[in-house]
């Protein structure tokens, strides 16, 4: 992760859950199937929406330009990030595999160079109706997972769906729901 991440994060939501424990980034990183576990940096247990609004932020960030150094492109780091519900993944989706960065175009600088939207350093809706994209090298920086536990909410329930939270579990979903006639199996 880069260096000031977490602290960054404790400095705006002191109250955020942050987790470098060994044992918690292995059940994070490990799920269900046959993948050997690759752990994440970090685990986060965010308890707001404007917690992960800023996560998100902050794993897609943009360098300080160093002088004579750097070329014509911005830098952005990227951490990547999985959303952590049961941990029952069956296909390999909890492990962190970065991609190789020896591909891409324009690889002399190091880092990929990409096209990303513009939208993810401002804090500025688009006014045009569009989306416009800044090309950027790309430096990747760990990972991290968003732990949804905290959001069990279940919320309307209307013809054949429900409205739930990202968080909520099988069995606390089917006792929610027992007087609908719903099941989930």
């Amino acid at each position: 992760l880069p260096s000031d991440f977490l602290s960054t994060l404790r400095i705006r939501h002191p109250n955020l859950a942050i987790s470098t424990n060994p044992y918690e980034l292995d059940s994070h990183g490990r799920g269900e199937s046959h993948h050997p576990p690759l752990p994440p940096d970090a685990v986060i247990s965010p308890t707001s929406v404007e917690e992960i609004r800023d996560i998100l932020r902050l794993c897609c960030r943009e360098k300080q330009p160093v002088e004579g150094v750097d070329d014509i492109l911005p830098r952005v780091e990227i951490v990547s990030l999985i959303p952590y519900g049961a941990g029952t993944s069956l296909e390999g989706h909890l492990q962190f595999l970065l991609p190789d960065e020896n591909g891409g175009d324009d690889n002399e600088g190091g880092g990929k160079v990409v096209e990303i939207p513009s939208s993810y350093f401002t804090d500025d809706e688009d006014t045009n109706g569009g989306s416009s994209y800044r090309k950027v090298r790309i430096e990747r920086k760990g990972g991290i997972s968003i732990d949804m536990c905290n959001f069990q909410s279940i919320g309307e329930v209307g013809d054949g769906f429900v409205k739930v939270g990202a968080g909520i579990k099988r069995n606390a979903l089917n006792q929610a729901l027992r007087h609908t006639g719903y099941v989930r199996s």
